[in-house]
């Protein structure tokens, strides 16, 4: 990469050298030279603002109508979606079969198979699905129990109660998927993080959007278009971050694929779509600090342990900004600031980048938030719910155990059977 780098900038060089020869004005040559200049910054990422010039922090207050506000009315939401669409299809199973009595939550990792269905690229290098790295935005099942940290967001995205331990184990099971008493594997079509709307592509996800924090992709709604999503395309903003002190931000866009995205399908955010999407990242932030410190843990113990270790990564924030007494703010992503000259910030539709077959499987915007403000948090060294963690062990089929709800009483069952 650093060779291509210098031999483009050399190129440059000897363009002006070139047109020098053909004795045009400085002012042609100027203008000439520039927009190689401009050319050779965008396929090295150089044009793109990064996170933290566009993004500070401040403390801002959080209440349980901050939670409240966000969830999904899972009647009207229900209504809105195509009605014989695989969208209201895989949400209404894993609702329905989260409730029944006789599951309980699943430990595979297999994806829920929809014929003709495949999830989008974020950006369009290699021009192919089957060369991306699929992102999970909520993590993966893992003996690690970071799933189960999403709790209160798969209430919010599937509009389920939360107040009971009852409420709480259907949402663990809507998290992972419903496993029947018996049965060999869990039922296809359910568990939020099985799902394909779960999913986004995109080169060395892994590295910059899983393991570090080096990538931020906001959905431009504002928070009724989150909720009120019908399953349809919409616009990202792509950031990418300085957290990572061994690759700049340029090189990320670089690695992920931006910088080879057809130019044609990058546009410029504007400042009303910064505004929208940051306004709507803010929403989660401060919902998911309620729920950190306010709400009920998860019923697992190994998440219950990462539920107090993000517990305690929020009060060391406030720690060193000498605000211990201030128990009910949070740092908040402020509005965005002026981009600076020479930069801009990605924008791309969705909608372009579809697979090169079959339907769309467009990742929910609830859920996509929802990762990006992890990975918001992380850049200022706090947590408030788990990474995806693509090294994360697997849970074994015929020796985990899975809470189950029998009578509306919880208890334990050890999974006999296989896993898919």
């Amino acid at each position: 990469q650093s060779n291509t780098t210098t031999s483009r900038m050399d190129g440059v060089d000897r363009l002006r050298r070139q047109l020098e020869q053909l004795r045009l004005s400085e002012a042609e040559i100027n203008a000439a030279v520039g927009a190689a200049q401009e050319a050779v910054d965008a396929a090295n990422g150089k044009l793109y603002c990064a996170t933290e010039d566009l993004l500070d922090a401040h403390w801002e207050r959080y209440t349980r109508n901050d939670f409240l506000r966000l969830r999904r009315d899972w009647s009207g939401f229900s209504q809105r979606l195509p009605q014989d669409g695989e969208l209201l299809q895989v949400y209404s199973k894993t609702r329905n079969m989260a409730y029944e009595a006789n599951t309980y939550a699943g430990i595979s990792t297999a994806l829920s198979s929809i014929n003709g269905m495949n999830p989008v690229r974020l950006c369009a290098f290699p021009n192919s699905e089957d060369h991306a790295d699929k992102a999970h935005l909520c993590p993966k099942t893992g003996v690690t129990g970071k799933t189960d940290t999403w709790l209160y967001a798969a209430s919010a995205t599937l509009g389920m109660e939360c107040e009971t331990e009852f409420d709480r184990v259907a949402l663990s099971k809507a998290l992972r998927g419903s496993h029947r008493v018996g049965a060999r594997s869990v039922s296809n079509h359910t568990g939020l993080n099985r799902s394909p709307f779960n999913l986004l592509l995109f080169m060395d996800q892994k590295r910059y959007f899983d393991e570090s924090p080096g990538v931020i992709v906001l959905p431009i709604l504002d928070l009724d278009g989150i909720k009120n999503w019908n399953g349809g395309s919409y616009s990202v903003i792509i950031l990418c971050s300085r957290f990572i002190r061994t690759i700049t931000p340029s090189q990320i866009a670089v690695r992920i694929g931006l910088t080879s995205t057809d130019p044609a399908l990058i546009e410029e955010a504007s400042p009303l779509d910064m505004d929208m999407a940051v306004g709507t990242l803010r929403a989660v932030v401060k919902s998911s600090a309620y729920c950190l410190e306010a709400l009920p843990p998860p019923e697992s113990h190994r998440a219950r342990a990462l539920w107090q270790d993000y517990r305690e990564s929020v009060h060391q924030t406030r720690v060193v900004a000498r605000l211990r007494s201030l128990n009910d703010q949070i740092q908040v992503p402020s509005n965005p600031n002026d981009v600076p000259t020479g930069k801009f910030v990605a924008k791309i539709n969705l909608a372009n980048m579809t697979p090169d077959h079959g339907r769309a499987a467009y990742p929910d915007p609830m859920l996509l938030v929802h990762k990006s403000s992890v990975n918001w948090t992380r850049q200022h060294l706090f947590q408030l719910m788990a990474e995806a963690d693509p090294s994360d062990e697997e849970c074994l089929g015929d020796t985990g155990e899975s809470t189950h709800v029998e009578s509306g009483n919880v208890s334990t069952e050890r999974n006999r059977g296989g896993i898919e």
